[in-house]
């Protein structure tokens, strides 16, 4: 019995970090991914609106805490701006092509060209970070 039990508690913890380490990957609650450079020239380069582009990787802190605010950006500004994330080893091409050597690392296009850039959590936490990049795609909503 107690083999058999020890067993189902090995099997519930493997599953638990098994969704743990996919939820990595899903950080972006629906925020929807580029894994080409075909496919970021379709939706970002070729664009007629702002795009905010977030560079990410698995098992990064601050990747983590800025998820929340990129899925609010996403949901708040859809239809109005697009809102995409590039995972580092889904779209190592992408990465290289914008010399990304640090993440997070997020940039808004405008017009196929960037126009800003942060690395880090911009602003230091989640909090500053959600009001800067608001402020950024407003201004680009705006023409500046």
């Amino acid at each position: 019995m107690k083999h058999a039990l020890r067993r189902l508690m090995v099997i519930v913890v493997a599953a638990g970090l098994a969704a743990a380490i996919a939820g990595c990957r899903d950080s972006g609650h629906d925020v929807p991914h580029l894994e080409s450079m075909a496919e970021f020239n379709e939706k970002v380069v070729d664009a007629d609106r702002p795009v905010l582009v977030d560079f990410y990787m698995d098992g990064c802190p601050p990747c983590r805490r800025l998820a929340p605010v990129i899925a609010d950006l996403h949901a708040d500004y859809a239809g109005r701006a697009d809102v995409y994330k590039i995972y580092n080893r889904t779209a190592r091409g992408i990465f290289q092509h914008f010399e990304v050597r640090s993440v997070p690392t997020i940039v808004l296009f405008n017009a196929g060209e960037p126009v800003d850039d942060w690395t880090g959590v911009p602003g230091g936490d989640a909090d500053r970070a959600d009001t800067i990049l608001r402020k950024a795609l407003d201004d680009a909503l705006a023409g500046g």
